[in-house]
Parts: structure tokens; sequence; C-alpha cells
């Protein structure tokens, strides 16, 4: 199933796993929620 959402509390809710893909549609980030929560969310991996 697919979940877009920019709330991480539903993400984190509703999902074992997390995928985070960058502008140009590359994955940069694939985990828990709670991983990318601690990363510094979407920005932070996305910036990597």
């Amino acid at each position: 199933m697919v979940v877009s959402t920019h709330l991480m509390e539903d993400t984190e809710g509703a999902c074992d796993d997390a995928t985070v893909l960058s502008p140009a549609g590359r994955v940069a980030f694939h985990g828990p929620p709670a991983t990318l929560a601690a990363a510094g969310g979407y920005a932070a991996v996305v910036a990597a």
C-alpha cells in the first residue's frame, strides 16, 4: 500500500517502514518512521 503524507504522526501510526523520494525521484530514505524523525525528517534526508 502506498500512503502519501507530510505528517509524521500519520506515518508513525500507520506504517512500519517509510520511503522518502527526493525531488529527482531517487530514494533518499527507507526505514522506520522513528528513524526518519530522529534523522531530522524529510528536509534533512533529502539534503544529505
